[in-house]
């Protein structure tokens, strides 16, 4: 009997990892798009600072 309880609970713990890597295969899938945006905004955002005149120590203002 102590057997059959045991295999109940590896499989409802099988069953709990086979969900939360399904839940996390979706959170990945949706966190892609936007990292990819954040991370393009702010390259465009650094290039447009980088190539600005504000700011510059040697410029004498």
């Amino acid at each position: 009997m102590a057997t059959a309880v045991g295999t109940s609970i590896e499989l409802r713990q099988d069953s709990f990892d086979e969900y939360k890597r399904e839940q996390a295969r979706i959170s990945r899938h949706r966190l892609y798009p936007v990292t990819l945006f954040y991370t393009a905004y702010a390259v465009i955002v650094l290039a447009f600072a980088f190539r600005s005149p504000h700011g510059d120590v040697n410029s004498g203002v």
